[in-house]
């Protein structure tokens, strides 16, 4: 009797002792991914800042060009 007491106590403290600590634990974990996710939205947002300011500067250029060749109208009716 008494050592079957014991196998069943010791499983159901280190339980609920883990189910204690999981919160904190997950906590942590979130708290990480959040900032590693921050930190990539921050350099995701300034890339497509340069993709922008590139994709203007493309869309001018391609105006100048279609001036030049004396089909602007024409090339955007396309």
């Amino acid at each position: 009797m008494n050592k079957w007491y014991k196998v069943k106590i010791i499983p159901r403290m280190k339980r609920r002792r883990a189910i204690e600590n999981y919160p904190t634990t997950r906590e942590k974990k979130l708290e990480e991914d959040r900032k590693v996710y921050e930190e990539e939205r921050e350099e995701d947002l300034k890339n497509r800042e340069g993709d922008r300011k590139d994709r203007e500067q493309d869309r001018i250029e391609r105006e100048r060009n279609r001036e030049k060749n004396g089909r602007g109208e024409k090339a955007k009716g396309r």
